[in-house]
């Protein structure tokens, strides 16, 4: 999967971001803000008919 767009902002004091990437199936829209060290997120597939709700931490 390549990213075709990558967005982000920094807007109201935190880092929101969003990308596209696809595959076989068709495109995914991913987004997600930076909370402290976590980011909390989507990802969307019409193709799959999924949406994933997600969280990540930085593991030091």
């Amino acid at each position: 999967m390549a990213c075709r767009r990558l967005g982000s902002n920094t807007y109201w004091g935190q880092v929101h971001f969003a990308f596209t990437t696809s595959d076989g199936s068709g495109a995914y829209n991913t987004s997600g803000i930076l909370v402290g060290t976590q980011l909390r997120g989507t990802t969307h597939s019409l193709g799959r008919e999924f949406l994933a709700v997600w969280t990540a931490e930085r593991m030091e």
